[in-house]
């Protein structure tokens, strides 16, 4: 099986555990079958020079 969380470029030095972990282009998080909530979640922040962020274009 491959790790996909380990492709990941904000998860490479590793991630809490979790149940399940979930991924989309801003947020990744970790969630508890448990609890049935969200025990962590990291958001991604782009840089502004990677047309990601504020939506505009560095001068």
């Amino acid at each position: 099986m491959i790790d996909l969380l380990s492709q990941r470029r904000e998860a490479r030095y590793g991630a809490p555990a979790a149940d399940q972990i979930m991924v989309n282009r801003y947020f990744t998080i970790g969630y508890s079958y448990y609890f049935r909530q969200a025990k962590w979640a990291l958001e991604i922040v782009g840089r502004v020079d990677e047309g990601e962020g504020s939506g505009r274009t560095p001068r």
